[in-house]
């Protein structure tokens, strides 16, 4: 499913039973209902919400107990058909220390702070543990949001170790 508009969840990482918030606007529907699932694994609708007169949604959801930190998830928004019409950007589940894995490449985006791109082309501001890592380098990283980010570009991230691909 190619598209450019993308529902925005915060935070970007979070445990299960955690809380995060989904919004999106210009919305075409008055019903909507906000799901969670995994590639490969469960999905569950969260909720139905109502958007505003201006096609706005905003909610906040509780991350189901069964996301694990292991799986590729995501939220979507779904019509009154319960089919799904938009995705979010993957959504990181962490672990109890709040870390999470992340996986892409490396990139020179001409900003102060050291970059990468997911597979979905989302783009993250890396912090912390970086040494030896370069533009290009396709990397696993294991990390936690950062709590005062250096970098406002992106999802900032705190690296705590990285293995090269």
């Amino acid at each position: 499913m190619s598209q450019e508009r993308r529902p925005e969840v915060v935070p970007a990482a979070a445990g299960p039973g955690e809380e995060v918030t989904v919004s999106m606007d210009r919305l075409p529907y008055q019903a909507v209902y906000i799901g969670f699932g995994a590639l490969g694994g469960n999905h569950q609708l969260l909720t139905q919400e109502e958007t505003n007169a201006d096609g706005l949604l905003s909610a906040t959801v509780r991350l189901p107990d069964w996301a694990t930190p292991d799986l590729k998830h995501f939220f979507f928004l779904a019509g009154f058909d319960q089919r799904p019409f938009v995705t979010s950007h993957e959504f990181h589940v962490a672990d109890e220390e709040g870390v999470f894995r992340v996986e892409g490449e490396v990139t020179d985006e001409g900003l102060a702070c050291l970059t990468l791109r997911n597979g979905d082309d989302r783009l993250y501001s890396l912090e912390g543990n970086t040494e030896g890592l370069a533009a290009g380098d396709r990397v696993v990283l294991r990390a936690t949001l950062a709590a005062a980010p250096a970098c406002e570009e992106g999802v900032a991230i705190e690296v705590r170790d990285a293995r090269v691909r």
